[in-house]
């Protein structure tokens, strides 16, 4: 166990009694011979990790990250230091929480997610994945849901692998490059490692008797197809309504989701816009009224989503104050935060954005208050007739 450890000892660390009565562990997760706390120290998060050291089996309590905080040196008992990256406090655990983003189509979600690509503790999978939305729905359509849903997964390699790739339950990654979404202004493509080898032996290899199994198989999979050494959070994107992240809470205990809503009006004109644009899947009566629906819908979903594993950001709050908005974020997933929480990247690169309509540097400040054009008078009366649970939860005015 030892050898998952990469630094030496540094110096002794204060962990008297008196100072664990000021600890409010908030997480605990045990792997093999090894138990791993998360705990909060006088508001400073660490990592405890106790294990057995040494031939006289004596226990020790290292301590292999913390945010900030100053410690008494020369105390007892003895506590090694070491540096331990989150990669292998997730691998030594065995998991990849899934971290989900969610929202209406054209809200602001690929934004977000371009802007927690790079941290240290998140590994992230390049485009829009469907396996929670397609649990979401076996679970609103019978009660064994998710026993369906597992039991369905158990198949030969090939049938489960084309299944996968199919319905894109998990994001394309095989493609081996990242690529603004079709009718896009950027052209840019951003070619990303891929071991296919990789890949299916994680797969082929995977067993699991739950969705919290089935998640690990795939976000694992994928990783290591990748080329990545799993992190804390596995983060997903889905343009379902909030239907992907209100499942992953539902169904896993250790998920964490962050709904991302904006200004339906808005919201609705961009994706008419770029639907037009694009010549394909346009937002004609029919569907115009499914998405009304479905935002009101989304309101009541994360309503009856635990509130302690779901954040709710507005997209135009993630614009205009992104420093604030990504710290208290990282906050709450109780991770360090990092400038390139601030920076959108694919890939480590710096990333142009999807936007159908300009091309950007960075983040679009100007989205916010973007002139509607495509939404008729009809259209947007019957926003303000239809609307009133999403603009009362979300906060929103009529248009």
């Amino acid at each position: 166990m030892q050898s998952l450890f990469s630094a030496v000892d540094r110096s002794r660390l204060d962990l008297k009694q008196d100072s664990w009565k000021r600890c409010l562990r908030i997480a605990d997760i045990r792997a093999c011979a090894i138990s791993i706390h998360v705990v909060r120290v006088q508001q400073h998060d660490i990592v405890i990790v106790q294990t057995i050291i040494g031939s006289s089996h004596d226990l020790a309590n290292s301590v292999i990250r913390f945010r900030s905080g100053r410690w008494k040196r020369n105390a007892s008992p003895p506590c090694r230091i070491f540096e331990m990256s989150a990669a292998r406090v997730a691998s030594a655990a065995d998991k990849c929480i899934p971290l989900i983003i969610s929202g209406p189509p054209r809200s602001g979600k690929s934004l977000l997610y371009s802007l927690v690509e790079g941290h240290r503790d998140i590994s992230w999978l390049m485009d829009e994945g469907l396996f929670f939305e397609y649990l979401y729905n076996a679970q609103k359509l019978t009660p064994s849901g998710q026993e369906i849903m597992v039991g369905s997964a158990k198949r030969n390699a090939d049938e489960f692998l084309f299944g996968i790739r199919d319905k894109q339950i998990v994001p394309p990654v095989e493609k081996g490059f990242h690529e603004p979404g079709v009718g896009s202004v950027s052209e840019i493509k951003i070619p990303a490692p891929w071991s296919e080898n990789a890949f299916l032996d994680v797969l082929k290899a995977g067993r699991f008797e739950s969705i919290s199994g089935l998640w690990q198989v795939l976000a694992r999979a994928c990783i290591a197809g990748l080329e990545q050494e799993p992190r804390r959070y596995c983060c997903m994107m889905a343009p379902d309504y909030g239907k992907s992240a209100a499942a992953a809470v539902e169904s896993i205990p250790e998920a964490r989701a962050i709904f991302v809503s904006r200004d339906p009006a808005r919201c609705l004109d961009s994706l008419k816009r770029s639907r037009d644009k694009r010549g394909r899947n346009r937002i004609t009566w029919p569907a115009f009224a499914i998405c009304l629906a479905e935002l009101n819908a989304m309101a009541n979903r994360v309503q009856n989503t635990d509130p302690k594993r779901r954040l709710v950001i507005k997209f135009e709050d993630l614009i205009r104050e992104t420093e604030p908005i990504m710290r208290r974020i990282a906050d709450w997933l109780g991770i360090a935060f990092d400038d390139v929480l601030i920076r959108p990247t694919v890939l480590g690169q710096t990333w142009p954005g999807a936007s159908s309509f300009t091309a950007l540097s960075g983040i679009d400040y100007t989205s916010a208050k973007r002139p509607i054009h495509a939404l008729n008078q009809r259209e947007l009366d019957l926003i303000d007739e239809h609307l009133e649970p999403y603009r009362d939860f979300f906060g929103y005015q009529k248009s």
